[in-house]
């Protein structure tokens, strides 16, 4: 055996490693598609009392939450309450009222029979004629 039947021949190609022309470039890699798994349950007494205590962190802010709206709604009740008190009749205005209503709904003010005699006054007596 002589030594040159010994050699390989050159290979052709990209050297390893390197990408073959007209190859898209290596991108980030595709993300998994499903969501991935829920976290295993806590296995040490730490880790369970973390869990607790992120639990409990939550609940604190949420119960916050509801005490505050709850005391607003309080607040603004407690406005409209007075503020019907302060604006309402007392027995002593209420039969001045009654009657002031009564004579409103009985005679028509100046300016309804004004709408309402106008009109005709400028047709000149056209709707007597038409009878």
């Amino acid at each position: 055996m002589s030594v040159a039947s010994s050699k390989q021949p050159p290979q052709q190609g990209p050297p390893p490693g390197a990408q073959p022309a007209g190859a898209p470039p290596p991108g980030p890699a595709r993300p998994a598609p499903y969501p991935p798994a829920p976290a295993p349950p806590p296995s040490s007494a730490a880790a369970h009392a973390a869990d607790l205590e992120r639990q409990i962190r939550r609940r604190s802010w949420i119960a916050g939450l509801a005490i505050v709206l709850a005391l607003a709604a309080a607040g603004v009740a407690l406005y409209f309450a007075l503020d019907t008190r302060d604006n309402s009749v007392t027995k002593d205005e209420l039969p001045k009222l009654i009657q002031k209503e009564q004579s409103a709904t009985t005679t028509p003010t100046a300016q309804f029979q004004l709408a309402t005699v106008e009109p005709y006054s400028r047709l000149g007596g056209l709707p007597g004629r038409l009878n």
